[in-house]
């Protein structure tokens, strides 16, 4: 029903992505409900494990970057899987679900990110794997834009970013 969803919603919307929060929400679950059922249910670790080459990067990047966070997972899973990756202390801002309730493409999320971090949004530079949540919000707001196909293009991000530094 999900993927059928997300097929109709695509097609309707110019090939747009839908979360699968909003996606849910059409089918009448609220986003509380999604919440906790993601608290219960997710368990990132018994998928993902330490990823060094990401360490590595996320440790180069935050020499020149605040590392923020914006997620449609709850803070929650969102912290296990941080930390399943090994790379929990790299992150100064984490956004998720339960923090706003709203799931991107709202871009209350990217705000509340960017005012927590003390940095304008022009300053802030969202990466992320879905250009309709991840980046065409974050653009609409002024923020720069990296639309990556996964973490191997996340390794090659220090050497391509230049640093920016401005604060509100």
């Amino acid at each position: 029903m999900i993927a059928d969803y997300r097929k109709k919603y695509a097609a309707e919307n110019g090939g747009k992505k839908v979360s699968l929060s909003n996606t849910l929400r059409s089918f009448g679950i609220s986003i509380e409900q999604s919440v906790q059922w993601r608290r219960e249910l997710i368990e990132p670790a018994d998928f993902l494990g330490v990823d060094s080459k990401l360490q590595d990067a996320l440790v180069q990047l935050k020499k020149k970057y605040k590392l923020l966070c914006v997620t449609n997972n709850p803070i929650l899973p969102a912290q296990k899987t941080l930390a399943a990756l090994g790379v929990e202390k790299l992150i100064e801002v984490l956004v998720g679900l339960d923090t706003c309730n709203l799931s991107k493409p709202a871009k209350e999320p990217f705000l509340l990110a960017a005012k927590k971090a003390g940095v304008f949004p022009k300053n802030i530079i969202s990466v992320g794997d879905r250009y309709d949540l991840d980046i065409a919000p974050a653009l609409e707001l002024g923020m720069g834009g990296v639309l990556v196909r996964g973490v191997e293009d996340v390794y090659n991000l220090p050497e391509l970013l230049p640093p920016l530094v401005d604060k509100v």
